[in-house]
């Protein structure tokens, strides 16, 4: 099975990072507390992943959103196995035999517009196992994004992609995995995508 963990997801204001254009203002910079899933100034709900519920696609995190983006529908699990940080919650499992571009979305609310926000996901494994242990693998691409009009629709040509990360080795704080943008309205879309890209 191919799978894909996802966990520690904090939003907060964040200052700008380069050349911004003169209508866009930042906002004072603060940083959240350990564990950033449950500090009360992120403005992400379930950011600790604790069990949410039962989908067509299987259990999906509290506050999240399954998607599909293309190709066959993977299974989504929540697991306790796969934790990191001590926080109190734990991951969102994503697998398939096959494969499959898939992940989960939130849309967070009381946005400044023109202003500049910052996300992060601190835990994002990519591993393989089959008949055994997890075997870390090069073959699953991570990657966030964000719709800054709030837009629930992955495949908007408003989403914003970072990078597709597919090193196996690294799990935790992979810089790829963040991202700093200008809110277009008070409310914008997160988007965590698992894409695998062989199967078994």
């Amino acid at each position: 099975f191919t799978f894909v963990l996802l966990g520690l997801l904090g939003l907060g204001d964040a200052p700008a990072q380069a050349g911004p254009p003169p209508t866009l203002t930042p906002l004072p910079k603060f940083t959240l507390k350990n564990p950033c899933g449950t500090d009360p100034n992120n403005l992400v709900r379930g950011g600790s992943f604790q069990e949410g519920p039962q989908t067509q696609y299987g259990v999906v995190a509290q506050g999240w959103t399954p998607f599909i983006y293309k190709g066959a529908a993977p299974q989504y699990q929540y697991v306790t196995n796969e934790c990191a940080n001590g926080d109190p919650g734990c991951s969102q499992q994503i697998y398939s035999t096959g494969t499959f571009d898939a992940g989960i979305y939130q849309t967070v609310h009381n946005l400044k517009p023109n202003a500049y926000y910052m996300f992060r996901l601190g835990y994002s494994l990519a591993a393989k196992s089959i008949n055994g242990p997890n075997v870390r693998v090069d073959t699953i691409g991570r990657q966030v994004g964000v719709d800054p009009f709030g837009g629930t629709s992955p495949r908007s040509s408003n989403v914003l992609w970072g990078p597709e990360y597919t090193n196996g080795k690294a799990a935790l704080n992979i810089r790829e995995m963040s991202m700093v943008f200008a809110a277009r309205s008070t409310s914008a879309t997160l988007f965590l995508r698992a894409i695998a890209h062989d199967g078994t």
